[in-house]
């Protein structure tokens, strides 16, 4: 009979390694946004550590805002979603083997995204008033419509680990998923208005707790993406090199989304992805067929 501590104790650690993760990623894109700010790139303002990480110093604030507990459940939804892809990641490494056959891993992806967006619509039906409600319910029908993109994008990226496919094609499919997948996490996604905090938690959310828990959800979320694209950019293994490439182009997309110009057409990826992918995906098996004596 297993122990109930033989349960929690690994569940604990992988949380642990989770919520360490995304802080290190935000710790990371915070440092690169201040430098390329520096360097001139016309970038929005990088506030403080604590505020990019939706405001840590304010966690423990006696004013901070607890008006909303009803819309606790919905937000502890979003940050379970958020954390699922990573969790089930950092387990198969754990166990070193899979943890579910593909097409239950396939299906464990896909619930993630819907999660998120379940959790945000259950934050809005009970939020304590119209703007707030609109708010979340923008960012859960961001992810419904950026779904689409993400879901043939890990489909494609699963049943292409058995084929020997060569490294343009990998790492086609490896860009695909980084730029469908910045757009189904939780937290803030690069709009016009967001002057000052583009990325992170939710930066309209006026409790601190909610704004750090979806900036970790968010950013444990981005590392689980990147840690898919590196996998398939290597055809399975996981190296440093991979992985380090899929953090950059994580990271220079999100900058390129928050742009003026061009900004635009990078959060659209999520939607021209779809067709694109699915193209080349069918020109890929015609060829096959046609190579196949």
């Amino acid at each position: 009979m297993i122990s109930p501590a033989a349960l929690v104790l690994p569940a604990a650690a992988i949380a642990a390694l989770v919520i360490a993760a995304g802080l290190a990623l935000g710790t990371l894109e915070w440092l690169s946004w201040r430098l390329a700010r520096r360097a001139g790139v016309p970038l929005p303002g990088a506030r403080s550590w604590s505020d990019w990480l939706g405001g840590i110093a304010g966690l423990l604030h006696p004013d901070a805002d607890r008006a909303e507990a009803g819309s606790s459940l919905g937000f502890a939804i979003v940050v379970f979603g958020a954390f699922l892809p990573t969790s089930l990641l950092i387990s198969e490494m754990w166990r070193g083997a899979a943890v579910a056959p593909p097409t239950a891993r396939l299906g464990l992806l896909a619930l993630s995204p819907l999660l998120v967006a379940l959790g945000y619509a259950i934050a809005a039906e009970r939020a304590s008033g119209p703007a707030r409600a609109r708010q979340r319910l923008a960012s859960a029908a961001r992810i419904a419509f950026a779904l689409p993109g993400w879901l043939v994008a890990t489909a494609l990226a699963l049943s292409a680990r058995d084929d020997a496919l060569p490294l343009a094609a990998r790492a086609g499919l490896a860009l695909a998923l980084v730029g469908t997948g910045l757009f189904v996490l939780p937290g803030a996604a690069a709009e016009q208005e967001l002057t000052s905090r583009t990325w992170g938690g939710d930066p309209h959310e006026p409790s601190a707790t909610v704004r750090f828990l979806t900036g970790v959800g968010q950013y444990a979320g981005l590392a689980g993406v990147c840690v898919m694209a590196a996998s398939t950019l290597t055809g399975g293994a996981l190296d440093a090199l991979s992985l380090s490439l899929s953090l950059l182009v994580a990271l220079a997309l999100r900058a390129a989304a928050a742009l003026p110009r061009g900004g635009p057409w990078v959060r659209q990826a999520a939607a021209w992805a779809v067709p694109v992918l699915l193209a080349a995906y069918a020109l890929a098996g015609a060829r096959g067929a046609a190579a196949t004596p």
